[in-house]
């Protein structure tokens, strides 16, 4: 998410190409994104990615951000093969975990958890499955591994979240029917 030390005052001091990721960052906030589908151009992977998950990011290399457009194609991040990933993008992995960690302040194994969580909050909004069902397709095959790491990346355990998204979904259906 953004973190609130972005005042709008502050705004007006970016650069246009912070501004652009400010931008970005804002959008995503508005919704999740779907993967992918074409790689034309580096500005398009960078819309595709979920960047809100990093506030801090100044994506000075292509190369992060094509393996982070990539990795949130994975349906697994978890398990996605790194060394392939970073041997795409013509680097080793502990140089991939060098950009990654500099621009990022993540580790490419928490990016990975990162987009894991991401996914697994898409999937409790917009899916039935049981919460177990939705963990184990993210590659958490230990469901109090799952609850512990959604807890301490979103600050709610699953079924919390779910709970909270269908009561304000159904509290701005009320609001709409109201309205009309």
């Amino acid at each position: 998410m953004i973190h609130s030390s972005i005042l709008l005052t502050e705004i007006n001091e970016l650069t246009e190409h912070q501004k652009a990721i400010v931008l970005a960052l804002v959008k995503e906030l508005r919704k999740i994104t779907t993967p992918v589908e074409s790689q034309n151009s580096n500005s398009e992977l960078f819309t595709k990615v979920p960047f809100s998950l990093f506030p801090d990011i100044r994506p000075d290399d292509d190369r992060l951000i094509r393996f982070l457009s990539i990795l949130w194609q994975e349906d697994d991040p978890l398990h996605a093969n790194w060394d392939e990933l970073a041997y795409k993008e013509k680097l080793s992995l502990s140089r991939l975990n060098v950009i990654c960690r500099a621009e990022t302040s993540y580790t490419v194994q928490k990016v990975s958890e990162l987009f894991a969580i991401e996914k697994c909050k898409n999937d409790l909004i917009n899916h039935k499955m049981s919460i177990l069902e939705i963990g184990r397709n993210r590659g958490f095959e230990n469901p109090s591994h799952f609850a512990k790491k959604f807890r301490e990346i979103v600050g709610v355990s699953p079924r919390i979240y779910r709970r909270q998204i269908k009561e304000c979904s159904n509290s701005s259906e009320n609001q709409q029917q109201q309205n009309n």
